[in-house]
């Protein structure tokens, strides 16, 4: 989570070598990716190197959630490895995957500007056709218990979730993360 370092650039070089090793031995039709970062980066290189299409899924728009919040933080050496990112590792993994999912459309344009060429939305969302939510609680308390499940980093922004159930009663939330 902190600076990117010289040492921690060799040290995912020698990573990259042992995952290529594996990934000869299990034979994937295709590396899937969650973020255009190092992870982005490691499935789209390993991909290209077993010639084996790449799979890189965005939740976010790395320009406005991450680098700028980090900025409005003040946390420089977090703001200053994301600008990194943001001329290296981000173009590499999104023009060189295969494909290129968002979760909804405004990750898609950060993704364009990046160079993502085959992009395809498919949004988060529950089908509240075939799952309706029980009014009768599961917990045993008789409270709604609202779960969010996600990274604990500051751009996650838990602390608004908590806020807003603040004077609320008859309600439980339960963060992992």
């Amino acid at each position: 989570t902190g600076p990117l370092l010289l040492a921690d650039v060799v040290r995912l070089c020698a990573y990259r070598r042992k995952v290529l090793a594996l990934l000869e031995q299990i034979k994937p039709d295709v590396i899937r990716a969650y973020n255009p970062l190092l992870a982005g980066w490691l499935a789209v290189s390993c991909a290209k190197a077993l010639k084996v299409p790449s799979v890189v899924s965005i939740h976010g728009n790395y320009d406005k959630d991450v680098r700028r919040l980090y900025w409005l933080e003040g946390r420089l050496p977090h703001f200053l490895k994301y600008v990194l990112f943001a001329f290296t590792t981000e173009p590499y993994v999104l023009r060189g995957a295969d494909k290129v999912i968002c979760a909804y459309e405004f990750p898609a344009e950060y993704a364009r500007r990046y160079g993502a060429n085959d992009i395809t939305v498919i949004y988060n969302r529950v089908d509240l056709d075939r799952f309706t939510p029980s009014m009768r609680s599961a917990n045993g308390t008789g409270d709604l218990e609202i779960l969010t499940v996600g990274r604990l980093d500051p751009e996650k922004n838990h602390a608004c979730l908590i806020r807003s159930l603040e004077g609320t009663s008859g309600l439980r939330l339960r963060i992992i993360g």
